[in-house]
């Protein structure tokens, strides 16, 4: 997403509360094993942008490419075997056609085929970019699980790729029951309606039993758009916040109590705004488009 436009820098204030240890509040550090999955997904959801030049990291099989033309949705859909996995990576912002789909933020209802987000209201520009793409994410997932039976699905992606991610998820969630979602630097997406059909559909309402990781860095700005007062809520109110330096120890587990208590508490109270340098950098990796190619 592009920092240039006015509307991204609405912003929360708000004051970050000092670490308690109750996880009804901050929870300092995550298990080493959550931690290396976070960051496994990081750094795909980061150097996804690189397209055709770099090989998938991890030794990952590519299914296809997302390439959509019409808003430039693009992305990968890889398979883990190791994982028993069909990987969906969506890219950012990298195109005007993206910034243009950023920024219409009017929001839009959101129909999906088993009707489990009913009310639900979105981000008008990341609804229509995400129809138009739909079929064809839907067709390679479909792909790798008619060829390989009993794999689960994990939709991921960075900036506007997290609200692709969603939004996907969200859709998806119905035909494929073992799905998990995995965002970094995430806009909001949607309503309250939004965030009550995703804490439901992926258990949400506590990181204890979430299927929805959705992760800050920082203060991190981007996480900040659209504004509140623009009738959005942050994704899930529940968020896994990475600080510096990066580490297990240093992530923070950010449980929400009441609608807004997680932007006060953790990276979305932290004042930042609109595309700054935490933004670009998620779990040590940094956003990545013209290589060097991960291992």
């Amino acid at each position: 997403m592009k920092a240039s436009i006015p509307t991204f820098t609405t912003a929360l204030v708000a004051t970050c509360a000092l670490w308690a240890p109750a996880l009804s509040d901050i929870t300092q550090g995550i298990t080493p094993e959550l931690f290396a999955r976070l960051d496994r997904l990081a750094l795909l959801s980061m150097n996804v942008y690189t397209g055709a030049l770099c090989a998938p990291p991890f030794g990952l099989t590519r299914a296809g490419f997302i390439n959509e033309t019409t808003y430039d949705i693009q992305g990968q859909v890889l398979r883990d075997d190791a994982a028993r996995e069909a990987v969906v990576v969506f890219r950012g912002t990298a195109s005007d056609k993206n910034f243009q789909v950023d920024v219409n933020i009017t929001l839009a209802p959101f129909e999906t085929a088993a009707a489990n987000c009913p009310g639900c209201q979105v981000h008008g520009g990341f609804y229509l970019a995400w129809t138009a793409a739909r079929e064809q994410v839907l067709g390679l997932v479909q792909g790798v699980l008619s060829a390989f039976p009993g794999y689960g699905v994990v939709i991921t992606g960075h900036s506007l790729g997290g609200s692709m991610a969603s939004l996907a998820a969200t859709q998806f969630q119905p035909l494929f029951p073992n799905l998990t979602v995995y965002t970094y630097g995430e806009p909001r997406t949607g309503d309250a309606m939004y965030v009550q059909a995703v804490e439901t559909n992926f258990l949400a309402s506590s990181p204890l039993t979430t299927r929805y990781f959705r992760s800050t860095h920082e203060d991190d700005g981007v996480p900040n758009f659209p504004g509140v007062s623009d009738g959005y809520q942050s994704s899930t109110r529940n968020s896994f916040w990475q600080r510096d330096p990066v580490g297990a120890n240093n992530t923070f587990i950010c449980t929400s109590t009441s609608d807004f208590q997680t932007q006060r508490q953790c990276g979305e109270g932290r004042n930042g705004s609109g595309i700054n340098q935490a933004h670009l950098t998620y779990f040590g990796h940094p956003l990545n488009v013209n290589g060097p190619c991960p291992p």
